[in-house]
């Protein structure tokens, strides 16, 4: 049964949201199963941009458009999730007067303004790593001790004089003992005693944002990922711990292209005129929405279906606020002139990669965004209006997503066609 209003959609969202991580591979998101693909140089500097203009309170995430005016002028638009704050406002405006005039150690000045403003979102990003990273070292050590082939640390870490300058190497130590110690450190940094994450002020966060950059982008970390069965797992730790990183590479990326602006740009807010929010009232418990999708799914999937009701039913919430995601706002309100490129902070959820790819078809149009794990986000609303035909598509998909993870969960049979 598909959902037919916004509220069943954002009911459907949420149990998919609440439910264990599909691991058959033909259901993983790009970002898992592809190699590391080179991303265009306007993209990367829309990510870096948008991850550091961002707060990060409440997950709200900030995305980033570009326009290239005659004479080199660069025009930035930025968009919000949910209504623009006086904070949003004011990191923005502080880390562009910084960006205007590159000083003499402009790295620096980028790093400093960002940790000015950007402790929620850092915050988050380190508690999403955590999540997943005690289970993860405990297993990284018994992965650390495959018999891989281990080359010279230049070819294992993407910048291995960064991670040397900061954490030498003894001399005789092999690289694959060095490689094991940096994961240790960056373990025992994130982690407190009891598996959670440590507060901000207790790390050094200049190493734990090197060394998450530096790792999950390690060698050792891709051939773990095309050769080990334990793909949605390591996929899903490993695109955490990039986005953790991208606080450090960022600034190394804005240094560079900010320099080259040379201060010919300016920015604005996207403010949209019709209500960004609207707060919806769940009509359905999830022991109804799951047994509504197929009234056979106990027969296919047995017992499991209890705990999966009862797993779902722990981050279910009665009301949800909606809004259109930053993303979809900054499309529909982009020039000709505009880079086909959306750079994001968190990442484009499942609803709008459904959106943006149905966009592209329609119009003939080729934007590119922030590549993801595409999570369901139960806070995805359509803009208005949108056409019948691309809500059913939408609903369709999110009803099919929610079904698969159900199936996979429970370990169902599950037919494609």
């Amino acid at each position: 049964m598909s959902p037919d209003t916004p509220i069943e959609l954002a009911e459907h969202l949420q149990i998919a949201k609440g439910l264990p991580g599909i691991t058959r591979k033909e259901w993983l998101p790009g970002v898992i199963t592809e190699q590391d693909i080179q991303l265009p140089e306007d993209l990367k500097l829309l990510e870096d941009l948008a991850i550091a203009v961002a707060v990060g309170g409440d997950n709200r995430e900030v995305a980033v458009i570009m326009e290239k005016a005659t004479g080199g002028v660069h025009h930035f638009t930025l968009a919000i999730q949910g209504r623009l704050s006086r904070d949003d406002e004011e990191a923005a405006r502080r880390l562009f007067q910084v960006l205007r005039i590159p000083g003499a150690d402009f790295p620096s000045q980028i790093r400093s303004v960002i940790s000015s403003y950007a402790t929620p979102g850092m915050e988050r990003a380190l508690r999403v790593v955590a999540e997943p990273l005690d289970e993860f070292e405990i297993k990284v050590q018994d992965w650390l001790e495959t018999t891989f082939k281990w080359q010279d640390l230049k070819q294992e870490l993407p910048s291995s004089e960064e991670v040397l300058a900061r954490f030498p190497k003894p001399d005789g130590m092999s690289v694959k003992k060095y490689i094991t110690s940096l994961w240790m450190t960056l373990c025992e940094s994130i982690l407190d005693g009891n598996g959670n994450a440590r507060q901000l002020s207790q790390i050094n966060t200049d190493e734990v944002f090197l060394l998450a950059a530096q790792l999950s982008g390690s060698r050792f970390l891709k051939r773990l990922l095309e050769s080990n069965s334990e793909k949605q797992f390591i996929g899903s730790v490993r695109y955490k711990l990039a986005m953790l990183g991208r606080y450090w590479t960022c600034v190394g990326g804005l240094a560079h292209r900010f320099r080259l602006i040379d201060g010919r740009f300016d920015y604005s807010w996207v403010r949209e005129t019709q209500p960004l929010e609207k707060a919806l009232r769940m009509t359905r418990v999830p022991q109804d929405i799951i047994t509504c999708i197929n009234p056979d799914i106990k027969m296919y999937c047995g017992y499991a279906v209890q705990d999966l009701v009862e797993q779902a039913a722990e981050q279910y919430k009665e009301d949800i606020v909606v809004s259109v995601h930053p993303e979809i706002q900054l499309i529909l309100n982009g020039k000709d002139n505009s880079a086909p490129y959306v750079g994001s902070s968190t990442g484009a959820c499942f609803c709008c990669k459904l959106w943006i790819d149905d966009y592209n078809k329609r119009r003939g149009a080729k934007w590119e965004i922030t590549r993801s794990l595409e999570q369901p986000d139960e806070t995805w609303a359509a803009p208005s209006p949108s056409g019948e035909d691309v809500m059913k598509m939408i609903h369709h998909e999110v009803t099919e997503m929610m079904y698969r993870t159900l199936m996979d969960a429970a370990g169902g049979y599950y037919d494609d066609d």
